[in-house]
């Protein structure tokens, strides 16, 4: 229970009726607008940061051997 005497673990349908409804722990929609733009674009941003380790790897390995190396997609 959280000092308000809430919990602190909601429903998916408690959360959807909480940013419908723009209840005090999400302020106005607003805000709930730009939440939800911060985290997909905060995913998207990490995916792209992990594609482009994973290919500096990738060629790092690849330049060590001295042969092509085809990536998972590659393979059959």
């Amino acid at each position: 229970m959280s000092r308000r005497g809430e919990r602190l673990i909601w429903s998916p349908r408690e959360v959807i009726n909480r940013v419908i409804h723009s209840y005090p722990p999400y302020g106005d929609t607003r805000e709930v607008y730009m939440t939800a733009l911060e985290i997909f674009f905060g995913v998207i941003f990490c995916l792209g940061a992990f594609f482009f380790m994973y290919m500096t790897s990738h060629i790092q390995r690849e330049q060590r051997k001295g042969e092509y190396i085809p990536t998972f997609w590659e393979k059959k």
